[in-house]
């Protein structure tokens, strides 16, 4: 399977790509698979407000969602760094982690929850705790690998 796509599992228990822009599949007795990741790396600039941090998935606004998110975060270089990041559409939160780093490190946070009637994109967004020791999202880990991403999976 490739990122960026919608998936859906077949009568034959196998995964198979929705054609054009991720969205849920109407059919009943499918499952609706749909990911993203994040395509640049991003700090968290605000201390005040949640800063986006790019990877999210349109879910359509309706159905019960089981959603899960990777972000992988890289400390400051001087000092370290903390961090609240949360899975959300907007308006409902998800999941909340708060994380300190230490200079020139990573860290992965993993965040899920179930949301029923999404209303928007699920996304992670991320809020420094400091201005001057802000902490990164990457977009992939030391060996190119995708590092921080949104998942979700239709299940009502």
């Amino acid at each position: 399977m490739t990122l960026n796509s919608a998936w859906f599992l077949n009568a034959t228990g196998q995964f198979t790509p929705l054609n054009g822009i991720p969205t849920t599949s109407t059919s009943t007795g499918f499952l609706t698979y749909v990911t993203h990741s994040a395509t640049a790396s991003v700090a968290a600039a605000s201390t005040s407000a949640y800063t986006d941090f790019g990877p999210g998935v349109n879910l359509g606004s309706t159905g019960v969602w089981l959603v899960w998110a990777t972000s992988q975060l890289v400390g400051p270089g001087a000092a370290p760094g903390s961090i609240s990041v949360k899975l959300w559409d907007g308006t409902t939160t998800l999941s909340v982690a708060t994380q300190s780093i230490a200079a020139n490190n990573d860290h992965v946070l993993f965040l899920s929850g179930v949301i029923t009637n999404p209303a928007a994109n699920l996304k992670i967004s991320g809020q420094a705790f400091s201005a001057a020791n802000q902490v990164t999202m990457s977009s992939t880990d030391a060996l190119g690998n995708t590092a921080s991403y949104v998942s979700g999976l239709r299940i009502g």
